[in-house]
C-alpha cells in the first residue's frame, strides 16, 4: 500500500474512534488492528511487546481511576464502561501508529509527508527519527534499573515505574536538547 494512503488511514482512523462513543463500536476495531498486529509480530517478528509492556499498566491505571473517581469516590459501572473506552481508544490508536511506523520504510515515511509545509515535516521526520533513540534510552534504563534490583514482577506499580519513568523523561529531553543545539549550530531554525 502507498505510504500516503497508509498516512491518509492513520489520520481517518483515529478521528473514527475519537467520534465513537460506544463500546460495542469500538470493540470489532480493537480487534481487528490487534489481530493485524499479532500478524505483522509473527510474520516480521516485529518487537510491539516491549510497546505493550509500558501501555498495558497505563490503560489498566486508566480503567482502575475511572471506575472509582468518575461518579464520585466509589465504583460505578459507567466509570468502568469510560475507562474501557478511553483505554481500548489508546491502544488501538498506538496499534495503528505501530503498524503504520512498523510497514513503512523510513524513505517512503518521509516521502508521504511531503504535502505538509517543509518546517512541519522537519519537525515529524525528526521525531520520527528519534524514535528508536528514545527505545535504546528504555533499554538501557530498564537495564540498570535490574542491576540496582528494581523488581519489575511486583504489582506494585509506585515502586517499579517512576525509577524508569524520571530517568528516561530526564535523557529524552537531553537528547532532544543536544538535537536543537546542533541545529542551531548548523543555522536551522
Amino acid at each position: 500500500m502507498k505510504p500516503k494512503i497508509k498516512l491518509f488511514l492513520l489520520v481517518i482512523f483515529p478521528t473514527l474512534l475519537l467520534i465513537l462513543r460506544n463500546l460495542v463500536y469500538i470493540i470489532p476495531f480493537f480487534v481487528g488492528i490487534s489481530f493485524l498486529a499479532l500478524y505483522l509480530m509473527l510474520k516480521h517478528k516485529l518487537r510491539l511487546y516491549n510497546w505493550l509492556k509500558f501501555i498495558l499498566p497505563i490503560c489498566l491505571l486508566i480503567i482502575l481511576l475511572q471506575s472509582f473517581t468518575y461518579a464520585g469516590l466509589g465504583f460505578s459501572f459507567e466509570g468502568l464502561n469510560f475507562g474501557l473506552l478511553v483505554s481500548l481508544r489508546l491502544l488501538t490508536i498506538l496499534l495503528a501508529v505501530f503498524i503504520f511506523i512498523s510497514t513503512t520504510p523510513y524513505k517512503e515515511l518521509v516521502e508521504s509527508l511531503s504535502f505538509l509545509p517543509p518546517k512541519v515535516t522537519s519537525i515529524l521526520t525528526l521525531s520520527l527519527s528519534l524514535l528508536p533513540k528514545i527505545e535504546d534510552i528504555i533499554v538501557n534504563v530498564v537495564n540498570a534499573q535490574k542491576v540496582r534490583g528494581v523488581n519489575f514482577k511486583s504489582p506494585n506499580f509506585l515502586k517499579t515505574y517512576p525509577p524508569l519513568l524520571i530517568p528516561i523523561f530526564t535523557k529524552t529531553l537531553e537528547k532532544a536538547e543536544q538535537l536543537s543545539l546542533a541545529l542551531q549550530a548548523r543555522g536551522s531554525r
